[in-house]
């Protein structure tokens, strides 16, 4: 499926439930056709363009990459997020559906955001906010077996 089409797929699903939990909507895009590794990558990243859609004015800039791990003693490797499909369709559509429900529900879901909100609770100066490449464990291989995806900081 192209990455639109699981884009446009996944606003359907989650403005239908945007208080579900991450599981149903993943759920809920199989339904539409998609693979598991596609519905769980398109929540990944579309969670993580829209946080920073969401952060946008309080943080300057953002990491160009994230790292992709494998295991948790993987040491990881830098990739470009402008090489995500399912990363540039969410960062290009994300003014156009800001004020629907969708935006806020996975926006609010972003790691990114999580890690502003606390050091802004504890009293950061927003000015001075930097922001490290988000962590995209991918724990199977493509074919062999449910492939998922988690933003870590």
């Amino acid at each position: 499926m192209h990455a639109q089409e699981l884009f446009d797929h996944l606003m359907m699903v989650v403005n239908g439930i945007p208080e579900a939990n991450q599981e149903r909507w993943v759920t809920g895009l199989l339904a539409l056709g998609a693979t598991q590794a596609e519905a769980d990558s398109t929540i990944a990243f579309t969670t993580l363009a829209f946080g920073r859609q969401l952060l946008d004015g309080v943080v300057e800039t953002f990491p160009a990459d994230y790292v992709s791990m494998h295991h948790a003693k993987d040491d990881g490797t830098f990739k470009p997020l402008a090489e995500v499909d399912a990363f540039t369709t969410a960062v290009q559509q994300a003014l156009s559906v800001v004020n629907v429900p969708a935006f806020k529900a996975l926006a609010l879901r972003s790691s990114e955001v999580d890690a502003v909100n606390q050091a802004l609770h504890a009293g950061a100066d927003a000015s001075h906010l930097q922001l490290s490449a988000p962590i995209v464990f991918e724990l199977a291989e493509k074919g062999k077996g449910k492939v998922w995806w988690k933003f870590g900081r």
